[in-house]
């Protein structure tokens, strides 16, 4: 366990056993997640085994919502507004519009709509057409300021 050697004093707070989860993102974002017991028996090492996937999405996500929020000013900031049609585009999407349909929906051909949502994902910096979406709706979430306590996090 690397990180008792960083602090050789764990055990005097209760902490004996440990599964540490490195965290590597797409993004080049690194960080870890240790997840500490006071049990000092083989069956806590069964427990964090058999929950290792669990674990791992846990993290991901917890780690993703971290660095998304500490970013999420300067992203805003610095990348190229969305047009009106890449805003339209993407709101249809998320209503599981296809292409052709949001093509027919602006009078452009499908080619249009596919890049008007093409370029409203690299502004974003998404990866895909869901991924764009993803992250307009945390934005308007996150700028929401008071949302019903059913959807605070």
């Amino acid at each position: 366990m690397p990180w008792k050697r960083i602090f050789p004093d764990v055990r005097v707070h209760g902490i004996v056993s440990d599964v540490t989860i490195s965290l590597h993102t797409g993004c080049g974002c690194t960080g870890s997640m240790t997840f500490v017991s006071s049990r000092d028996d083989k069956g806590i090492y069964v427990v964090f085994r058999s929950e290792i996937p669990h674990l791992f999405l846990f993290g991901y996500h917890l780690h993703d919502t971290v660095m998304r929020r500490l970013d999420a000013s300067n992203q805003a900031n610095e990348r190229a507004p969305l047009s009106e049609p890449e805003k339209i585009c993407l709101l249809w999407a998320a209503e599981g519009k296809t292409t052709w349909e949001i093509g027919k929906i602006l009078s452009v051909k499908e080619r249009g709509g596919l890049i008007y949502l093409n370029n409203a994902a690299k502004k974003l910096g998404a990866i895909n057409r869901q991924n764009a979406i993803a992250i307009v709706l945390r934005e308007i979430r996150a700028s929401i300021t008071t949302l019903p306590d059913k959807f605070k996090f």
